[in-house]
């Protein structure tokens, strides 16, 4: 864990210097419909995110240690307070300081992440790149980044499009971007991250059965809580945002449409929350390379239903886009995974018990 966290402190320190320092640079060609204004705004904000996106990478060591050790509480924990802490930040801060506060929050929750977390991987110490076990997860990894490298730029194209819809549009859509992100975080966390090290060793151990029991039940989990939200984000959400944002800088006007927005990522909210479990158990079978597939390939999909919902739709058409690519690929690994599960053992499942 020592090893791996100093790895993660010299990844991160070299990108996020570079993409600090370049800012003025790159960040005008991501919202070429702004005005200078705007554009000046977005590259404080991005500023902001940068230091979070810092803070993200090295807690995320330390979320891996503690679940681990299935220490999954304390890692739960770490989560929440940090969540609970940048919310109560956000609802404070958002009617006085504006839009940038959304910025501030997620770094904070980052770096309260990072802070909770970091006893874990004390004593802090080199990496050792010729240990085979470092190597090997290394090679593991490598799949993952290439991945995540490419789909994490939905919200690029996601920032292309909206800056050329009008004054505001943008910063609503970032928003309810991050309270989704941040919910769905806690959740995983919470829900998805303890199976990891249960489905591992039932995988390990062949136990197929048991192991679709496991992912199954995940699964329904996932799919009731976030049905469960998705319904108070329905009602009484409109009302619940109007009293927490009505009395700041922004209208009701633009509330209302921040419900709609939030109302049109039901598949980013649905899917996009209860597929995790899918990649997850993928993890667990040490298969990095097919959920990193898949995402590739539903992301490039994805570009196509963003641009033309949002040619036919403006902003909703991206939330809409966003949920329908997401369900694609929830879709297609839990088609593999049956697959998979059925070549295992086909004797185990003689009627189909997957469904």
């Amino acid at each position: 864990a020592p090893g791996l966290f100093g790895s993660a402190v010299g990844d991160h320190t070299a990108p996020g210097v570079a993409l600090f320092m370049t800012v003025h640079w790159w960040v005008p060609l991501t919202v070429p419909g702004f005005r200078p204004s705007g554009k000046s705004l977005t590259e404080s904000l991005a500023r902001i995110q940068i230091l979070g996106m810092f803070f993200t990478g090295l807690g995320a060591v330390g979320t891996a240690v503690y679940q681990a050790r299935h220490r999954f509480v304390y890692s739960a924990a770490a989560t929440m307070m940090a969540s609970v802490v940048a919310l109560a930040f956000l609802v404070f801060a958002l009617p006085r300081v504006g839009v940038s506060a959304a910025a501030w929050g997620l770094s904070l929750r980052a770096l309260l992440q990072f802070v909770f977390q970091l006893p874990g991987v004390l004593p802090l110490r080199w990496p050792n790149w010729r240990d085979p076990g470092f190597r090997m997860v290394l090679a593991k990894l490598r799949p993952l980044i290439l991945g995540t490298s490419y789909y994490k730029t939905d919200q690029l194209v996601d920032r292309l499009l909206v800056s050329l819809s009008p004054a505001g549009v943008l910063s609503l859509l970032h928003l309810s971007q991050q309270m989704y992100a941040a919910a769905n975080q806690v959740l995983v966390t919470a829900v998805a991250s303890p199976a990891v090290p249960v489905l591992a060793a039932q995988a390990g151990r062949q136990e197929w059965q048991a192991f679709e029991r496991k992912m199954m039940s995940t699964f329904g989990v996932l799919m009731l809580l976030g049905a469960a939200i998705y319904a108070l984000i329905a009602f009484p959400g409109y009302y619940v945002l109007l009293f927490v944002f009505g009395h700041g800088k922004l209208s009701p006007a633009e509330i209302r449409l921040l419900w709609l927005i939030m109302l049109a990522f039901v598949g980013f909210w649905m899917t996009g929350l209860s597929g995790q479990i899918f990649s997850t158990s993928f993890f667990a079978m040490h298969d990095t390379k097919t959920p990193t597939t898949i995402g590739m390939v539903g992301f490039t999909i994805g570009l196509g239903l963003k641009i033309g919902g949002f040619l036919l739709w403006g902003v909703w058409g991206i939330a809409i886009g966003t949920g329908a690519y997401m369900t694609l690929n929830s879709v297609a690994m839990y088609w593999i995974l049956r697959k998979r599960l059925h070549a295992a053992i086909p004797a185990a499942y003689p009627h189909g018990s997957l469904s």
